[in-house]
Order: structure tokens, then sequence, then C-alpha cells
């Protein structure tokens, strides 16, 4: 899956009231994006480390076949087996079964070093992925804390907005937002873990459904800024909010804006092309979760 990489805007708060306070939030912000992050590598390295243990524990059962199957042939041949090879008076033969009997002997040997190893591998591994699952719990902690910190903060600023009644700030239209389309989700925000294919995929906006073609309304009032081709979407557009925020719709045909027209929240502005549709929400550079966004009747 391909994501859309937007380029990045860099944007001058005007309000000085609020300046401290939107510093505060963008730092929280970009700290929730290193920890998506961090999860997503965190993902892939307990990912790796499951398929190790897989292939060791195979790779260990397949030794302990071949010793089981090895104890029951000396079992066998125990009782007669030097009778046999001293049971000659041909010194190339009897030279021959010595031969015989030291190689299998070190055969032997080199398996039972060998499944030792295999088991020590294991263990190790096993300690391993102990060590990342404690490190992908102490990170969603860590994530959940800072997401609270990141609404506290957020709540404290359009408590300021209000006062100073700038009622466009997109701030304010948080948590009474609608999608841009009713369409079926095929990736959400934030890392995914595909055990199928053993990767980790860090998703930065919404990957939708779009072969029904849907009308795409935008995600509050703003301006549109960018409406072009880009690389595996085509047609796309990206509109800029108040605050320093941005959204960005793309994979769109029969788009009804253009560069420098103001849209109001909701208001159409394109159409799904029949294929994928991505929409991204970001905060200066940083990406943001569309869906803590929305009416709780939306997601």
């Amino acid at each position: 899956m391909k994501f859309l990489i937007i380029f990045f805007i860099t944007v001058f708060v005007q309000a000085a009231p609020e300046k401290s306070l939107e510093q505060n939030i963008l730092q929280i912000e970009k700290d929730i994006a290193e920890a998506y992050g961090k999860i997503s590598v965190n993902n892939q390295a307990i990912a790796t480390a499951q398929k190790q243990i897989s292939d060791i524990n195979q790779n260990v059962e397949d030794k302990k076949k071949y010793l089981a199957k090895r104890l029951l042939a000396q079992k066998s041949i125990k009782s007669m087996s030097w009778f046999l090879a001293l049971d000659t008076k041909n010194k190339a033969i009897l030279d021959r079964n010595f031969k015989i009997f030291k190689n299998i002997n070190s055969s032997d040997v080199t398996a039972l070093y060998e499944y030792k190893l295999a088991l020590e591998e294991v263990k190790n591994q096993e300690q391993l992925l102990e060590s990342e699952n404690k490190k992908l719990v102490e990170l969603t902690k860590y994530l959940q804390n800072q997401e609270a910190k990141l609404k506290k903060a957020e709540q404290e600023q359009i408590a300021l907005l209000e006062k100073i009644r700038n009622i466009d700030h997109l701030l304010n239209y948080k948590g009474k937002l609608s999608l841009p389309a009713r369409a079926p989700l095929l990736e959400r925000f934030g890392s995914s873990h595909d055990r199928d294919n053993q990767y980790a995929l860090l998703v930065k906006g919404l990957v939708m459904d779009g072969k029904d073609k849907q009308a795409v309304s935008a995600f509050g009032p703003g301006k549109v800024i960018f409406r072009d081709q880009v690389p595996y979407w085509g047609d796309s557009v990206i509109i800029s909010h108040k605050g320093g925020y941005y959204s960005v719709y793309a994979g769109v045909d029969n788009a009804v804006v253009k560069v420098d027209d103001v849209v109001l929240n909701e208001q159409i502005i394109a159409y799904m092309n029949g294929k994928e549709f991505y929409f991204e929400l970001r905060h200066l550079n940083i990406p943001l979760n569309p869906l803590s966004w929305i009416r709780k009747d939306n997601d």
C-alpha cells in the first residue's frame, strides 16, 4: 500500500494569546507521531522474533525426531555391533568397520550439540520477544498518556478561542465533524501489523473504498490551496484550515473547487474516482488521527 507524502508547509500562528499553548499542542502531536512510529518498528521486531521462534522450533522438532531414531538404532545394535565389527580377519574390512562406527558416533554427538544450541536459541528468542512485548506495553501506555494530554490542551485552546471569538478555527469543530465520505475503511490511522506477510505498516491517514464514487465533502471550513495530480492517487485536493491545520483528499475525480476557493464545512468538493480514496489531517507537518475529530455517530 502506497500512502501520499505531503510536502511540509510552514505556517506561522498569528494569534499571540494562543502561541505557547499552540507550541505545547504541537510538541504533544510530535510525541504522538513518534510513538506511532516506534510502535510500528516494535511490531516489526515482534513479528521477526515470532517467525524465528517458529523456524527454530521446527528445527528442534526435526532434530528431536532424528535423535530418537538414532537412539533406537543404537539400542538395537548395542549388543552385537562390536562383535560384528571384530568378526573378521581382514584388516581392510576391520578398519572400514571402525571408521563407520566412528563416523556414526561423531554424527550423533554433533546432532546432540546442535539440538542443545537450538534449544538455547529458542530461549534467547523468547526472552527477546518478552522484552519487545514489554516495550510495546510501555509505548502504548505512553501513547495513551500523550493523547490524554493532547485532549486536555486542545480543550484549553478551544476555551481560549471561544473567548477571542475565533469561531472558524478548526479546533472549534473537533468532535462535531463528519468524515469526507461514508465509505468502508480499508486502513485506519496508526500502526497495523500484518501477521501473514510479517510486516508493520504506519498509516498517516485513512484509506477508504471509493468504488461507489461517493461525494467527498470538506472536513471543516477552509481555503483550497492545492488541486493537482499526484503519483499513484491521481487528482487530489488540499484545504488549509485556520490554526495551521490541513486536510488532504487524494484519489478524487470531478473536483468542483479550484485553488483559492473558500469552502464551508461539509461542502462537496469532489467525487471518489472509483478506486481507493485517501484522507489525511495534519497540524503543520504532524499527521493527526481524523477519527478523534469526528462525531460519535460518524465512526
